[in-house]
């Protein structure tokens, strides 16, 4: 898990490299302050797809942390339901997990297209 976030947060870095990035815009025009406030936006892209990408990690760590520390919660509800056999709540369970990964990501992409027009095109 730890390679994979460090691939993205290493693949931002390469986009958005401040020795390359800012003398390139600067070429264009703009002024140094305004460059660098253009890699900062882009590099806020990388930034989004990471915390969007971790929430599921986190959702999916919620269900073991919940059970281990007995915090009540859905993943220790849907632990619970299995372990009873109840399948209507374990169904119910998975779908709010589900439906609110779905939800995250789309916030997230909503986010690109608010940070980045180009992205929503």
């Amino acid at each position: 898990m730890e390679s994979s976030n460090s691939r993205m947060r290493g693949s931002a870095t390469t986009l958005t490299d401040t020795k390359i990035a800012i003398p390139a815009i600067a070429a264009i025009g703009y002024f140094a302050d305004q460059s660098k406030t253009l890699v900062l936006v882009a590099s806020f892209v990388a930034g989004f797809a990471v915390l969007g990408l971790q929430f599921g990690a986190l959702l999916a760590g919620a269900i073991v942390t919940e059970k281990i520390f007995s915090w009540p919660g859905i993943g220790r509800l849907t632990i619970d339901a299995i372990s009873a056999r109840d399948y209507y709540v374990v169904q119910g369970c998975i779908l709010a997990i589900g439906l609110t990964y779905v939800a995250v990501n789309f916030l997230t992409d909503l986010l690109y297209s608010a940070v980045n027009p180009r992205i929503g095109q």
